[in-house]
């Protein structure tokens, strides 16, 4: 799958949807965010589609840990602000394989604690140059 495979009136449909999940992370999570590691967030409105991605460069400098949460706290409540009920689907870019990698699962752990209450996580993906993978959210500690 690729993003040229997505069709021509995708902007107007959920990108949550499976047939066009792959296809849209493809799309917006570019070359050198998979290289050099970005988290880039897309936020959708409340029928899920796609407004606006926005992008958080250069992840080897990022805090760890609480701090990643207090980060992108300030983001999310600027989201919720603007649109109480927005979504907002993650993409970690990085390079490597698709394994779900510990700092993965720190990044799906803050982008939980700092979406609780705020605007709905509509989902954690791992992008790299393989492609792109979940990484499960059930299970973490908001």
């Amino acid at each position: 799958m690729a993003f040229t495979d997505l069709p021509a009136d995708w902007p107007a449909l959920p990108i949550t949807r499976p047939d066009l999940l792959t296809d849209v992370l493809d799309l917006v999570v570019s070359d050198h965010a998979r290289a050099t590691g970005s988290l880039v967030l897309l936020i959708c409105d409340p029928a899920d589609r796609l407004v606006s991605p926005m992008e958080i460069t250069d992840l080897r400098h990022a805090p760890a840990g609480s701090q990643r949460a207090a980060l992108l706290s300030t983001v999310i409540d600027t989201i919720a602000a603007i649109e109480p009920k927005a979504g907002v689907l993650a993409a970690i870019g990085r390079p490597g394989g698709l394994s779900v990698t510990g700092d993965d699962r720190e990044w799906a752990a803050a982008l939980a604690a700092a979406t609780a209450g705020r605007v709905r996580l509509l989902g954690v993906h791992v992008v790299t140059a393989d492609g792109s993978r979940p990484v499960p959210t059930d299970r973490l500690a908001a």
